[in-house]
């Protein structure tokens, strides 16, 4: 659906969250949507919504805005096709795959939790996304254990091994 949107939170690291001014419930704005937009709280702006299927977090946000229009943009009748919240999810994990290795690749090494909450995404979404690119050898990843645990504490991601170590 196309609303008008007023943003309510602008996020130094490019994401926003926003009102929508028909349902009043809460929009998300993705980094790679509000690129190119100089967004603050107060601002309205036309946005398709779609449900947000991949937030999984307790407090939740129901819409995500997928395209956003300025003044000069005449929307176009575009149709985002939901069939179902697997669908949708392929859609958000492309995006949001390019967004973790766009991180990782500004160098040094992140912990799963720091990479969820830069993208503002479930801990686990983000641990998926991560060991999809450790899998295709695109970064490398270490456990850190804790003495005496069977399990890992914490799961570091980089883009290559030399940025575990101190210079």
């Amino acid at each position: 659906m196309e609303n008008t949107i007023i943003i309510t939170n602008s996020h130094p690291h490019g994401f926003c969250f926003a009102c929508d001014t028909v349902s009043n419930e809460q929009v998300f704005i993705p980094i790679h949507v509000a690129e190119g937009y100089t967004l603050k709280p107060g601002d309205r702006i036309k946005a398709l919504l779609v449900p947000n299927f991949a937030d999984k977090s307790a407090r939740g946000t129901p819409w995500q805005a997928v395209r956003l229009y300025s003044e000069k943009d005449v929307p176009i009748n575009q149709v985002v096709e939901v069939r179902d919240a697997e669908h949708l999810n392929a859609f958000y994990d492309g995006v949001i795959d390019d967004e973790v290795m766009k991180l990782i690749k500004t160098g040094g090494y992140f912990s799963t939790e720091e990479i969820a909450d830069h993208l503002d995404v479930d801990h686990n979404l983000a641990a998926d996304m991560a060991r999809k690119h450790f899998v295709a050898g695109r970064i490398v990843m270490a456990d850190v254990f804790m003495s005496g645990k069977d399990e890992p504490a914490m799961t570091l991601w980089a883009l290559n091994a030399a940025e575990f170590f101190l210079p």
